[in-house]
């Protein structure tokens, strides 16, 4: 029973530690579940906001979209071929697309509708015109029947704005016509005129179209027509908008009493009409006639914007702007970035001191000024100068054994040298015990020229050696041949070598001295023996000095001007830089290098001919230091260039506005002067001021004489724009509105496209007195007609009615703009005297 209690224990014991073990894995799922869950949840929450925020995003963007959409409707009509005619004008900041066309038939019950889906693009600023029957644009094309209903039409744009207007025929349409006949009362002989104008005073965006004017004279035998409207047709009229017409009609002479004419205007098919009469009287009796009205061209006035510029820093900042942008005032600007443009503060150092080595130095203080004619001389001088030479080929590893008795061991020759031998060295050693060597020079001949002293050689020791020649100076000629030998007193003593038949010298080569290495067991070297020779040659080495250098300065330059030389050998100098030599042949004149000078700066001034057997000197006017420091200084610098006529001007007025992101910048306006071949600097055609940051600068002047040196014979002129301030701080030039206006002498009867012509309104009584203060009426029926009060130049209308001044007269300016050539009327009326002058306006 105990053992089975036991066993009975036991079991029951594992089997609850095996469910723990069980409830831990189930436990570590479940937690492991509930992060996945977690993160799953994580995750679809962040995919869930940012599709939220990207359709929010989608959703604002496409409602600033629609908000700035914004299109006009300037007309619309129904074509002779029954298609739809409609004009628009992108008037918003966005680019519109229409997308649906509606046609709503309000003539019929129930009202009939259309939707025809089209493609048509309406760039921003731009006017478009479409027409139902045109392929591309829409699905299919349509016309509009019949043509006697009202219509609305809808225009549904890509952005989900719709504009309507409705489109009345003209028998439907409130329309309002006048009729003005100038003068009302008039003599024979003399001309009428009249003025039509038809506006559509219908409201809520109805346009009129198709409608067609008639005039009728009753009686039709007293006037005959002179001048009529080319087309007495509208084919679309927008609310508010008016168009005016006009004629002339000359009356004719030979009633005896007075006669009144009626002229009626009348609307097709609306009905609308407006009557005007005009009393014409016969020539009055008398020697004083009628009087005068005459229309004189004075002036005509041109202005020109310039159609390039160049700068001789970048382009300008916004390239995407073009010279156009300075025809007009518009705040529409092209900006140039200045650049940094520093003047150099400049110190001048001539020459300290000098030190001479060899050679001489006459009035050195003739370059310690100048250039001003006055020279140092710098001479070469007579010195034994030392050459040291080799053999001049590579020594390999090896030895050669000379001995006491033999008498000679390599040639060599002389070749251009001529001078003492002052030693020879050689690298060597000895393999018995201290042994004495010695160098032998021989002629050709085997004549013993000089034997140098003694020098011991240590055993096992390769060292360089030096053989003198104390008190036996061994002279050799040039182009000599010679012998050389080194033997020893009695052994033997190895000698590295160059060739296996000698140990000689070579003079065609220089080589520098060995340092006093000693080498025990060398490899390759490039010479075993080689000789010191000291030659008499003419040569020049003076040291020039600068001290107390302002090493600080941005910028130092050695600054040297050779006026002349003796002979052909040049002349160098020599200067250390960071522990480099540096060095530069001189040429006859200026000489500028870019140096790095310390506090004390030292150049040599050497010969360059090896040597030289011919004494040669050089004159030196000037030897200095230029140091300059840059200054915080930006520049903004453009030139532009335009094309004027080619008349005999009167006067010019040229104008220039700018502006500046800065205050107290310093801006020049020159324009160039033809005759000097150079821009102006002062007086006419020049200005000089500061700038106000963010402010308008507008900078005018009329020229009145001597103002033809500012074009070439082509008509070609330049304008040059200078802005500096002393700055560290870049600034921006915008540059709004430049404009040459020229001002010369024309009758008036033929135009140019866009000009302006000044006429002279005259008005004499029958007897040709002025007609003081009265009030005349002005007519132009030009197409496109500008007409502006010439003494004040603000805009008139046309027709006008203006008085005249106490000389009876009136001066206007006029400008058309027709986009083809043209022939137009002006009309002036004053009393019941009429006068016209036909002007010809040329093509653009």
């Amino acid at each position: 029973m105990l053992v089975r209690g036991e066993g009975e224990t036991l079991f029951f014991s594992k089997f609850r530690r095996s469910k723990r073990g069980v409830g831990s894995v189930v436990g570590a799922v479940f937690v492991i579940l509930i992060i996945l869950s977690g993160f799953v949840f994580y995750q679809i929450a962040l995919l869930t906001m940012n599709n939220y925020n990207r359709v929010t995003d989608e959703m604002n963007q496409a409602d600033w979209r629609r908000a700035n959409e914004e299109l006009t409707i300037l007309g619309a009509h129904v074509t002779s071929s029954n298609y739809l005619d409609v004009t628009v004008k992108n008037t918003g900041s966005v680019q519109s697309v229409i997308e649906w066309i509606g046609i709503f038939d309000q003539s019929i019950s129930p009202e009939g509708q259309q939707f025809f889906s089209a493609n048509i693009p309406v760039p921003i600023g731009e006017n478009r015109t479409f027409n139902s029957g045109q392929e591309g644009i829409f699905n299919s094309t349509f016309m509009i029947t019949p043509t006697n209903h009202e219509y609305l039409v809808q225009l549904v744009t890509k952005e989900g704005n719709i504009y309507f207007f409705t489109l009345y025929p003209a028998s439907q349409a409130d329309l309002a016509l006048s009729l003005i006949a100038v003068p009302a009362t008039v003599y024979q002989g003399n001309n009428i005129t009249l003025f039509v104008t038809v506006t559509n005073i219908n409201e809520d965006d109805v346009v009129a179209n198709n409608i067609s004017l008639d005039l009728t004279v009753e009686p039709p035998n007293l006037t005959q027509e002179v001048s009529a409207p080319a087309t007495l047709t509208i084919d679309s009229l927008a609310p508010g908008s008016s168009t005016f017409f006009s004629w002339t009609y000359a009356t004719i002479i030979g009633a005896t009493e007075d006669k009144t004419v009626i002229f009626t205007a009348a609307l097709n098919p609306n009905g609308v009409s407006a009557s005007a009469s005009v009393t014409i009287k016969p020539q009055p009796t008398g020697t004083g006639g009628q009087g005068q009205v005459t229309i004189t061209g004075t002036n005509a006035i041109q202005k020109y914007s310039p159609s390039q510029w160049t700068t001789p820093y970048e382009s300008s900042t916004n390239p995407e702007q073009t010279y156009a942008a300075l025809s007009v005032t518009d705040n529409n600007q092209i900006a140039f970035e200045s650049h940094a443009t520093g003047i150099e503060t400049s110190i001048t150092r001539y020459i300290t001191s000098y030190t001479t080595y060899s050679g001489t130095v006459t009035n050195f203080a003739g370059m310690q000024s100048g250039p001003d004619g006055v020279y140092a001389t710098f001479a070469e001088e007579e010195s034994q100068v030392p050459h040291q030479f080799g053999n001049n080929e590579n020594v390999t590893q090896g030895s050669r054994k000379v001995t006491a008795d033999e008498v000679k061991g390599s040639m060599f020759n002389s070749s251009n040298l001529s001078g003492i031998i002052e030693n020879i060295k050689f690298l060597g050693g000895s393999s018995s015990g201290k042994e004495y060597a010695k160098a032998v020079i021989y002629n050709e001949d085997g004549t013993v020229l000089a034997t140098s002293d003694s020098t011991p050689i240590a055993k096992d020791n390769t060292e360089w050696k030096t053989l003198i020649f104390t008190g036996h100076p061994t002279i050799i000629s040039s182009n000599t041949n010679y012998w050389l030998t080194i033997v020893s007193d009695s052994s033997f003593i190895d000698i590295y070598y160059s060739s296996t038949d000698g140990v000689g010298i070579s003079t065609s080569d220089s080589y520098a001295e060995p340092d006093g290495i000693t080498v025990t067991n060398p490899g390759t070297l490039n010479y075993c023996i080689y000789a010191t020779i000291s030659t008499t040659e003419n040569q020049l080495n003076v040291e020039g000095q600068w001290t107390n250098v302002d090493t600080t300065m941005d910028n130092t330059r050695l600054a040297i001007y050779l006026a002349e030389q003796s002979g052909s050998e040049n002349l160098s100098i020599e200067w250390m830089e960071g522990g480099i030599t540096n060095s530069r042949t001189l040429i006859t004149g200026w000489n500028n290098i870019s140096v790095t000078p310390t506090s004390t700066f030292t150049v040599n001034f050497k010969d360059t001919t090896i040597l030289d057997i011919t004494s040669n000197s050089w004159s030196i006017d000037a030897a200095l230091l230029v140091q300059t420091d840059d200054a915080d200084r930006y520049s903004c610098e453009v030139e532009f260039t335009g094309s004027s006529n080619t008349e005999v001007w009167r006067s010019i007025l040229w104008s220039v506005e700018t502006s500046f992101d800065a205050d107290d910048v310093v801006i020049t306006i020159q324009f160039y002067d033809y005759n000097q071949n150079t821009y102006v600097t002062s007086g006419d055609g020049y200005s000089s001021f500061l700038s106000i940051a963010e402010q308008s600068n507008l900078q005018s002047q009329t020229v009145e004489s001597n103002f033809d040196r500012f074009s070439d014979s082509s008509g070609t002129w330049k304008v040059k724009i200078v802005a500096t301030k002393y700055t560290s701080d870049q600034f921006t030039m915008n540059v709004d509105w430049i404009e040459l206006q020229t001002t010369y002498e024309s009758g008036g009867n033929t135009v140019a496209y866009g000009e302006f012509q000044e006429y002279t309104i005259k008005a004499t009584s029958a007897t040709g007195v002025s007609a003081s203060f009265m009030y005349a009426s002005i007519h132009v029926n030009g197409t496109n007609i500008t007409l502006l009060n010439a003494d004040t130049n603000q805009p008139i209308a046309n027709p006008a009615w203006v008085q005249l001044d106490v000389n009876g007269e009136y001066r206007i300016k006029l400008q058309s703009t027709n986009s083809e050539t043209e022939t137009f009327v002006i009309l002036v009326s004053v009393g019941t005297t009429v006068g016209q002058k036909t002007v010809t306006q040329e093509a653009p």
